[in-house]
């Protein structure tokens, strides 16, 4: 992959059809919105698809189309379009503002690597990133107000080099404020089949004191990656782990769009994930009980969501100022299961893999569903070589003695 070559075919702008919207139009930022300034990586998700056509064709038939339907769709979604608005004066909020001027930066290029290794469930971190594109550089106006994009899109064309079909990605990138890195680690792709969390489930059900109702699939999922992960870093230093507590951090967020609390019409369209922090003494979470103390934890924290979605909003702020400091412990949820990812179809059937490129940050996982349907789950993770060898070591063990166990009962 070292000598992959990216080729820029074309660089344009899509902007909503021509007077669909006023000018300017301005949106202030939620409680919701203002958190995500202080998470450390920015959204980025790759859709990969088989697309068996030379790029004449798709240049052609295809682009024309896609770019169309991003107009039009842009017109109901223009935030994509708009840019976050950071004013002069720190007391004042930023917010984002659409002008008749603005415009969605859309690239498409062609790529010289394997498709076949890029969808792969194990490879190189470094292997996605030529494949994201760089949104346009914020700006200042005379004011001094900065001017941020909040999105970029790329198609990157890819023919493979030891076969002779071609492949096709669609690749979308929101609120890129932190420069590109490319680390050192290795992704991989773990699959739980419906069967496993069956067993995983009534694992922890049975040993947990604490409570007796049925845990969920991503209670189960988050308790046995979180443990896995702080496990494989005590593995991978010994026991001289350097942090300023011993607490670990879990992180994952809530959908509050049908919650009484807010009272929102179903055609809302905007952030509305309330935070919720799991924090657990290093030594229990370590510990034989380790997965059932996670559980309790996660489990816990998704009652209080579900008594009261905006419980701890008042102190979200300041609560994820605290928790990004360097030194801490943090494993955090991107995605979800039901955001149904294998079901995005641009003409082209199903993804044949499709995950975030943010998780290359370690401490960052994500959750989808499975690309070959059922109820399974599909967890992606970035972690240094020899900490995902711990890993990989420990997640199979805890998994073949939990599935051992109950299926011995």
């Amino acid at each position: 992959m070292n000598n992959t070559i990216m080729k820029v075919i074309e660089q344009s702008q899509v902007a909503p059809p021509p007077c669909s919207l006023p000018s300017p139009t301005t949106l202030p930022l939620t409680v919701f919105d203002t958190t995500w300034f202080y998470c450390q990586q920015p959204i980025k998700r790759i859709f990969f698809y088989h697309f068996p056509h030379p790029t004449h064709h798709f240049l052609q038939t295809t682009l024309p189309i896609l770019k169309h339907s991003l107009s039009l769709t842009l017109q109901h979604f223009f935030p994509f379009s708009s840019n976050l608005i950071i004013p002069q004066n720190s007391q004042d909020a930023p917010y984002i503002r659409y002008l008749n001027t603005d415009t969605l930066s859309f690239t498409v290029a062609e790529s010289s690597a394997d498709f076949n290794l890029l969808i792969s469930d194990s490879q190189d971190a470094k292997n996605w990133h030529s494949l994201v594109p760089n949104l346009p550089p914020p700006s200042t106006e005379q004011n001094n107000t900065r001017v941020i994009p909040i999105m970029a899109i790329q198609d990157p064309k890819i023919t493979c080099l030891q076969e002779t079909q071609e492949n096709v990605l669609e690749k979308v990138e929101l609120a890129d404020l932190v420069p590109n890195v490319y680390p050192k680690n290795v992704r991989t792709c773990l699959v739980l089949s419906h069967e496993q969390i069956q067993k995983l489930k009534k694992w922890v059900v049975d040993k947990c004191i604490e409570t007796s109702q049925d845990m969920s699939t991503f209670v189960v999922t988050c308790s046995l990656i979180w443990f896995c992960m702080v496990n494989s870093e005590q593995s991978d230093q010994g026991d001289s782990i350097v942090v300023d507590d011993d607490l670990c951090y879990f992180l994952f967020f809530a959908d509050c769009r049908g919650r009484p609390e807010f009272s929102l019409p179903k055609t809302y369209f905007g952030n509305c994930l309330a935070s919720y922090i799991v924090a657990v003494n290093r030594c229990e979470l370590v510990g034989k009980d380790g997965i059932v103390v996670a559980a309790n934890g996660i489990d816990m924290r998704i009652r209080d969501f579900k008594s009261d979605a905006v419980l701890g909003s008042e102190t979200m702020i300041v609560d994820f100022k605290e928790l990004f400091k360097p030194g801490k412990s943090v494993v955090l949820v991107s995605g979800s299961p039901k955001l149904d990812v294998y079901g995005t179809d641009f003409g082209w059937g199903k993804p044949k893999k499709s995950d975030v490129v943010h998780h290359d940050s370690s401490g960052i996982i994500s959750l989808s569903d499975c690309r070959d349907g059922g109820s399974g789950i599909e967890i992606g993770l970035s972690l240094e070589r020899s900490q995902m060898a711990n890993f990989m070591n420990i997640f199979q063990g805890q998994l073949d003695d939990i599935c051992t166990s109950v299926a011995c009962e």
